[in-house]
């Protein structure tokens, strides 16, 4: 009985892991890279002294929150992995 809550529970794990990554990459990433491609616009435009300056720290700003997205989704896949293989570990 043990083993098959074992099952039930990492099947549920991993179901809500992936909803969680499809999430992730679709809220998340695709108005973060969005962004980036505006900002990347704006580099292009001849702006003001001030606003360059602006688009250079929004463009640092969103730098950051890409990596900080990529190590969710390394955090997201490691977890995966480890009930992937507690998985095979329980049958």
């Amino acid at each position: 009985m043990e083993k098959e809550d074992n099952k039930a529970m990492s099947a549920q794990l991993t179901d809500e892991l992936k909803q969680y990554y499809f999430h992730h990459d679709h809220i998340v990433r695709g108005p973060l890279c969005r962004a980036q491609g505006l900002v990347n616009l704006l580099e292009y435009k001849n702006l003001p002294e001030d606003l360059e300056d602006i688009v250079s720290k929004l463009k640092n700003e969103l730098q950051e929150l890409n990596k900080g997205t990529f190590l969710l989704s390394d955090f997201i896949n490691v977890i995966e992995h480890k009930i992937s293989s507690d998985k095979k570990d329980i049958n």
